[in-house]
């Protein structure tokens, strides 16, 4: 996993870098997407899915080491290094089999995760967050990181037994359930248009219908206008202290 962790450190330096990164199974986007990473001399990063690859074969009909075979495969086709590959997994928990009970949902998803960890993926996103059978379709934060470090521990099992590279994960979710109301951040921003953070990034300024509007970023409230601003107004920018709102206004 160096690869991926020296493109985060030179990111966090300020360095405009990043990753070739896809979530698919068809032969001709995989080889696609190794030609360019061939062309830049860069790491490809390929994921794929709790609902596309898992135990019993997925959508694709393919087990997590199935999925593997069939990218190495096309690598030496392509003459990429196999070693420039990191394989991920991506929301990787019980949502399968959520329509079963939340301890044979987990058991299965317990079983996945190893599965992915044991045929050779190293980047694992781990999402607990979804309610099975006869729970809430998005669960309490404690009933959550209580399933997701079941997950982590099957993941950790499973790397001590294949040995090499530890995991690397990634925790939470990032779809919206139905019906509840989303929840914002700087990597998946959800409204349109230019868009300002406050200074602590607790809500969203933005422009709807010529008048600039403010949002919470937790989701727990609608879109306010923002008051003693004219109407045509646009482009807002908060102060860095937090206490002042810019904003352009278009000429009549």
């Amino acid at each position: 996993m160096k690869p991926l962790l020296d493109i985060v450190g030179r990111h966090k330096r300020g360095e405009p870098v990043g990753v070739w990164s896809l979530c698919s199974a068809h032969p001709l986007v995989i080889e696609a997407a190794m030609h360019e990473a061939n062309a830049h001399g860069a790491p490809l990063l390929i994921e794929a899915t709790c609902n596309q690859v898992n135990q019993f074969g997925g959508y694709t009909g393919m087990q997590p080491a199935d999925f593997v075979a069939l990218v190495r495969r096309i690598a030496v086709e392509e003459k990429l290094p196999v070693e420039r590959i990191i394989f991920g997994g991506d929301h990787l928990g019980p949502n399968p089999w959520r329509s079963e009970d939340a301890e044979h949902a987990m058991a299965k998803a317990e079983a996945m995760v190893a599965a992915y960890v044991a045929a050779g993926f190293r980047k694992i996103h781990l999402d607990a967050s979804m309610g099975c059978a006869g729970e809430p379709a998005a669960l309490d934060d404690a009933t959550t990181a209580k399933r997701a470090a079941r997950l982590a521990r099957a993941a950790e099992t499973a790397a001590k037994a294949a040995g090499g590279e530890a995991p690397l994960y990634i925790i939470g979710t990032e779809a919206t359930s139905k019906g509840l109301k989303p929840r914002y951040t700087r990597q998946g921003l959800k409204v349109g248009g230019h868009v300002t953070w406050s200074a602590d990034d607790k809500q969203l300024f933005f422009t709807i219908d010529s008048f600039i509007h403010v949002l919470s970023v937790d989701g727990t409230d609608e879109p306010k206008l923002v008051g003693g601003q004219p109407e045509k107004s646009r482009d807002p920018a908060c102060s860095p202290d937090g206490k002042w709102l810019a904003f352009a206004r278009r000429p009549d």
